[in-house]
């Protein structure tokens, strides 16, 4: 997944969702 242009793995991107980032 993407986020910001960066790529992000799935469980870090929905620990960031997770966090409110």
């Amino acid at each position: 997944a993407f986020k910001d242009g960066v790529y992000v793995e799935p469980l870090e991107l929905e620990k960031l969702m997770l966090a409110g980032e």
